[in-house]
Order: C-alpha cells, then sequence, then structure tokens
C-alpha cells in the first residue's frame, strides 16, 4: 500500500469524513460528486424508508434505557417505538430528504417499485418487520448487555473542538463530548486513527465485548465488503487502543414474511490487524482522492449501484425482425 502524504484536507466538502460518505465514494466516484457536491436529487427505492423506520424504532428503544440492561421486557407495549420509526419515515418521505446517522443530508426523489407500489404499502411492510425485530433484539440486548447506544465513536480524528467552522455548529451536549475528547487527544496523549475530522455513530456496544451494527436487506446473506469497511471503521479507536470488540450484523429482511438473522466477521467476530490495517488505508485513500477532485465512474459497479446517469453506452435489445446482418 502506498503512502499517502497529503496533510491539507481542508478540501473535505462536509469539513470532515464519514462512513457513509466512504461508501458513496467507493460505490461510484461520480455518483459521489453528484450526491454530496453538486448536491443532485440522488433517486431512490422507497424500500430505503422500510430501513429508516426500522432503524428509528430499535434506536429508540436503546435511547430508552437507563441502565445496561434496562430493555423492554418480554411482551412489553411496541408502540412508542413504532412510533419513533413512522415519524422517521413521515419525515423522510415529506422533506424528500435522506439524513443519515452523523446528520449529514443529502436531497433524494423517493421511486415507487414493483414491490411496494404505493408509500402505504412501504410503511405497512415497515411496521410488519419492525413488529418482529425489535422483541429478538431486545432479547439480545437484555442478555448481553448494553454499554452504549447511538454513539459517537472518538478518536477517530482530531476533536471538532479544533476546526471553529465544525464546532460552532455542535450542540451543548456534542460540545461537552468533542471538549471531553480534546482533553483526551491534548493532555493525555490519545492518538487520532486519522489525521483529518472524522464524525461516525456506531449502533451498540455490548457489556460482553461485541459491537454490532444493523442492516436491513432485501435477502438474507452477510453484508457486502462495504458494510465490512463500515463496521471496522467504528472500531479502529478500540484497535488503536488494544481495546477490540469482536464484530457482527444484526440483518432485518425486508420481505412479505419478515425474518432475521446474525452475521459475524469472519466467521467467530475476530479482526486481524491486516484487516484493521487496510480499513484505515481505504479510508486514508478515500479522503485523499475526494480532496485531490477524484470522482471517477465505477464502470464495474452493478447497474442498480448507480444512481445517476453517466452518459456511458447502454444496450437496448433488438426485437427478432430488425435483426439485420451487416454488409
Amino acid at each position: 500500500m502506498s503512502e499517502i502524504t497529503r496533510t491539507d484536507w481542508s478540501a473535505l466538502p462536509a469539513g470532515y469524513l464519514s462512513p457513509s460518505q466512504c461508501w458513496s465514494w467507493l460505490s461510484c466516484g461520480a455518483c459521489y460528486e453528484a450526491e454530496r457536491i453538486l448536491r443532485i436529487p440522488k433517486p431512490i427505492s422507497v424500500d430505503l424508508l422500510v430501513g429508516r423506520f426500522t432503524h428509528a424504532a430499535v434506536a429508540h428503544q436503546r435511547m430508552s434505557m437507563n441502565d445496561l440492561h434496562d430493555v423492554p421486557r418480554e411482551n412489553a407495549s411496541l408502540e412508542p417505538y413504532l412510533e419513533a420509526g413512522a415519524q422517521a419515515f413521515d419525515e423522510v418521505f415529506a422533506r424528500q430528504v435522506d439524513v443519515d446517522k452523523t446528520g449529514e443530508e443529502t436531497p433524494i426523489e423517493i421511486e415507487l417499485t414493483k414491490k411496494f407500489g404505493d408509500v402505504g404499502e412501504a410503511k405497512d411492510a415497515a411496521v410488519r418487520l419492525t413488529r418482529y425485530v425489535l422483541p429478538l433484539i431486545a432479547k439480545y440486548d437484555r442478555a448481553a448487555g448494553v454499554i452504549a447506544a447511538e454513539a459517537r465513536v472518538r478518536h477517530l480524528g482530531p476533536s471538532f473542538l479544533g476546526y471553529p467552522d465544525l464546532a460552532i455548529k455542535l450542540s451543548a451536549e456534542e460540545r461537552a463530548d468533542a471538549e471531553e475528547e480534546a482533553e483526551e487527544q491534548f493532555v493525555e496523549g490519545v492518538k487520532p486513527v486519522f489525521p483529518f475530522p472524522f464524525k461516525a455513530i456506531l449502533d451498540v456496544v455490548y457489556a460482553n465485548g461485541w459491537m454490532k451494527d444493523l442492516k436491513t436487506a432485501s435477502k438474507l446473506g452477510s453484508p457486502d465488503m462495504l458494510a465490512s469497511l463500515q463496521l471496522l471503521t467504528y472500531d479502529l479507536p478500540f484497535w488503536m487502543a488494544g481495546e477490540r470488540h469482536r464484530l457482527a450484523w444484526d440483518v432485518a429482511l425486508k420481505t412479505k414474511n419478515p425474518d432475521f438473522a446474525t452475521y459475524y466477521v469472519n466467521d467467530t467476530g475476530d479482526v486481524t490487524d491486516e484487516q484493521y490495517e487496510f480499513a484505515r488505508y481505504t479510508t486514508m485513500r478515500v479522503a485523499d482522492q475526494i480532496c485531490a477532485g477524484n470522482f471517477p465512474v465505477n464502470v464495474g459497479g452493478a447497474p442498480w449501484s448507480h444512481k445517476y446517469v453517466h452518459d456511458l453506452p447502454t444496450g437496448t435489445r433488438a426485437a427478432m425482425e430488425d435483426w439485420a446482418v451487416s454488409a
């Protein structure tokens, strides 16, 4: 892996990097530019709203806890969490703006699909899925003990406190967190993973040593390499401090009959030093390329991965009667 020598990271569009930005650029640099810099509304399937509903409900369930094991008892009412999910669903649809966990907003255009002919069908599916998964997640949360949920990961980059344009946007709670982070870095000598500001919000860390991330999908199967990069990024500061976690995904299946499964990273949840190093280098490379203004089209990407038209040639099937033999 070639060394990255850049020292000026001020060209990062948001002033910082995030897992969703890395995911977007690696999927297709040209799509990243259209979405994050040119701010062209991104066409997305209404399926996205199902995922937003479930994620918001799970987050609300966990954020309602007062201590490690204070999660809903069996057969507890799910209505407060479903209401939080419905509110997130309605807000994305009404505003046509996608807001990720770091607070970044991107304009979108929601499209109906064969699977969901109208928004009501998508919302009904979201309710079914969320009713199914909330008790399953709560059961594991009770057994494992939640020590952090929907929490910002410290020390991925320098404290935002050192960047006036970022610091001024912090809430009182966020500023207090940034002040503690700054003290740990400048007084206690904790070294950030990256030399540029980075913001990431992890899903959940457990007292039993596991860190998990929730994904929604149309079919069961282990999440892809981009999801792996995201999850490893959350754990990079812990790895550097010698306190790595075992890693896994919870996958909720967005089908008529909901399903749910957990997938361990590397079969055991354990990640090698080489894999952590690769995750760090890949993120550094993405930041370097963004700052350099390099936004290449991912010509090898699957057609569904491109949300914008890149003016590349495509094929159209010819009718049999139109076949002709060239001279």
